[in-house]
């Protein structure tokens, strides 16, 4: 069985970049400090998401590109990844999703708009508009009650918890005005849909602390469900998490650790490697530029295959139930043809994407993390590999410890 308990000891024991992990997502601190931070535990950081402790004060935080797209994907059957035409999201601490670095400006707000009106008008002309509108607006309840049961459904979805009264109210009124104008039934459903996704309750992850403002208190279901979901998911919670947290089956470690394993069964767990793994591990690596007269071989189906490597030797850690140690020792990895031949291994006959686990030779002098492809390329300068920039990732990424500045007017390394 796949231990949950590998996630909380990744956060407890601060592997992450700069001791800032996405798993910020999921535990919230307690108000003696971060779980993931040196003075956490794992046993901190369960007991605090499971609601039993009071937390700290929890920040506002807006979906980024990654998030945004697999929510709309979920949501309404999206795969236009809309959020491509996005600005970039900022990283802080080396990762996209801190929401500190998560601000909406005017450009984003519009983006947000025109992203709307187009998955809603796909949505409501697709297959997808028999899962939206769930009733016959014809029928005798009249159009504005279909209307109301629709867009309570959907917006629960959208928001990640049940919407309030007035919050529904408001969207009908929208739908009657829309109406009262001339517009279809469709049509209006469409102004009302558009408000649901550029609502902030859609745009940001809000939770409501409750408590007296200065304990806090402890973390409710719906929250508990959000942050499994984009923790493990980059996305929204499915519907058994949904119903988990309606139920109240979502607020005890056992409870929150039986839906965790369910959840890394599913394939959308993969986003916990790309996108957690991804910027923990390879965020330097869309800058490699080794020199073509240095490294002849390297071009951008390589480095691809790196990527590519790093990400499945990550996954079988993080989805699989192995000791975190083995990263830096391992003598297994995986390769596809490409990546074998720079090796000088045997090409394995690899899975639907070309890669397969296989076995380095004893006499390697690969092993870990460390000597992957990926991990060397990006820790060099153009023409040769750097101890120095290696010492320093190490210290960063790994242990960290970042080193300090260099004093004033050092030069840098040839």
């Amino acid at each position: 069985m796949r231990s949950i308990h590998l996630l909380f000891a990744l956060a407890a024991a601060g592997v992450a970049a700069a001791c800032t992990s996405p798993a910020d997502s999921l535990l919230t601190a307690r108000a003696g400090g971060h779980p993931s931070s040196p003075g956490g535990t794992a046993d901190d950081a369960t007991t605090a998401i499971a609601g039993s402790a009071p937390i700290a004060s929890v920040p506002i935080r807006r979906l980024n590109r990654a998030e945004y797209n697999n929510t709309v994907r979920d949501l309404v059957g999206d795969l236009s990844s809309p959020a491509s035409a996005f600005p970039e999201d900022a990283l802080r601490g080396g990762f996209s999703n801190n929401a500190e670095a998560l601000t909406a400006s005017p450009l984003q707000v519009e983006l947000y708009a025109t992203a709307a009106e187009k998955i809603v008008t796909a949505a409501m002309g697709s297959v997808r508009r028999g899962v939206i509108v769930s009733c016959d607006p014809q029928a005798t309840a009249g159009a504005e009650a279909c209307a109301r049961t629709s867009l309570k459904a959907f917006a629960t979805r959208a928001y990640r918890r049940p919407i309030a009264d007035d919050d529904l109210d408001d969207l009908v009124a929208l739908f009657r005005t829309s109406q009262t104008a001339g517009d279809t039934f469709d049509e209006a459903m469409g102004v009302a849909l558009r408000a649901v996704l550029t609502s902030p309750s859609f745009l940001f992850r809000i939770e409501d602390e409750g408590g007296d403002g200065a304990q806090g208190a402890p973390v409710d279901a719906y929250a508990i469900a959000s942050r499994l979901s984009y923790f493990l998911w980059s996305s929204m919670p499915d519907e058994a998490l949904f119903a988990a947290a309606a139920s109240g089956a979502l607020v005890t470690k056992e409870q929150i650790d039986a839906q965790a394993q369910r959840m890394l069964e599913d394939p959308k767990s993969q986003a916990l490697v790309d996108n957690f793994g991804g910027e923990w591990i390879l965020a330097k690596m869309g800058e490699a530029a080794p020199a073509k007269e240095s490294f002849p071989q390297f071009d951008d189906a390589l480095k691809a295959s790196m990527v590519g490597e790093t990400k499945a030797f990550l996954a079988s850690f993080v989805l699989a139930d192995r000791n975190l140690k083995e990263a830096l020792t391992a003598k297994d990895t995986f390769v596809d043809a490409r990546l074998a031949a720079y090796y000088g291994v045997d090409a394995p006959s690899g899975d639907a994407n070309g890669f397969a686990r296989v076995t380095l030779p004893a006499s390697s002098h690969r092993g870990g993390l460390l000597t992957q492809a990926s991990v060397l390329t990006m820790t060099s300068i153009a023409t040769r590999g750097s101890p120095t920039r290696r010492g320093a990732w190490i210290l960063e990424n790994l242990m960290c410890a970042p080193p300090s500045p260099p004093p004033p007017n050092t030069p840098e390394l040839p």
